[in-house]
């Protein structure tokens, strides 16, 4: 994904490129079908190529972003050999030169890194919007964050001189967060209700009520929402499978 972004915000990646790669690889699979779609699954984990990673991204499994302890892309084939029309391929142009005004002019770097390099290089003035796997989410969600390192997480927000803002699950019709109410019930919080609609099974597709922990500084600064098409990604599920 950092690469995507990377390959946007350097051009090689644009509205251009983009639709010339998809009217392809889209004429491709609409005449080899599935077989095609392995084929750039295959290709995307030897090489991490962005513009595969937007393939794959638009016509896996119910959008899902997936990947096994090696790093390899698993989701399979949405079985839609007609999935890259016309009318997709502008909408993906759309996001991809949205993407790129948003990014120009500005001294930006997309890094890849231990959060706790992030974190601990942030200052007074600078702003961190923290979006980790989601705590107690379910068993399989991503078994490499454990508990311990989501508090971890936490306090070292809390002790930092810069601003965050901390994207976390609330509660559901099942059960409520213990984290959010357990380190984090004294700061001012932004609720929304979601419905998961690209999970795995049927069962772990429901409503959910989504929180954005901020601090004083950031909850007390106006936020300014640009409009712009749907995001590039859904937010991501990273699971062993």
């Amino acid at each position: 994904m950092i690469d995507l972004y990377r390959a946007i915000q350097n051009g090689s990646i644009n509205g251009r490129t983009i639709r010339k790669y998809l009217e392809r690889e889209g004429t491709q699979l609409l005449e080899k079908g599935e077989a095609h779609y392995y084929y750039i699954r295959e290709r995307f984990n030897e090489c991490g190529d962005p513009f595969d990673f937007i393939f794959l991204s638009r016509s896996c499994f119910n959008g899902m972003m997936r990947f096994n302890k090696k790093g390899g892309f698993n989701v399979p084939f949405c079985r839609k050999p007609e999935r890259f029309r016309p009318a997709l391929i502008t909408k993906i142009v759309n996001q991809v030169e949205w993407a790129a005004k948003a990014m120009e002019g500005k001294d930006w770097q997309f890094l890849v890194q231990d959060w706790r390099l992030t974190v601990g290089s942030a200052r007074a003035g600078d702003v961190i919007y923290c979006d980790p796997p989601y705590v107690g989410r379910h068993v399989d969600y991503y078994n490499g964050f454990t508990e311990e390192e989501a508090d971890a997480l936490a306090q070292s927000l809390i002790a930092s001189e810069a601003g965050f803002a901390l994207s976390m699950w609330l509660e559901n019709k099942y059960r409520r967060n213990d984290y959010v109410d357990r380190l984090f019930s004294d700061y001012p919080q932004r609720t929304m209700e979601h419905f998961y609609h690209v999970g795995p099974q049927e069962k772990l597709r429901n409503a959910m009520t989504e929180v954005v922990v901020l601090s004083e500084n950031v909850a007390a600064t106006p936020a300014e929402v640009p409009e712009s098409p749907l995001p590039l990604f859904e937010r991501a599920e990273l699971m062993d499978v």
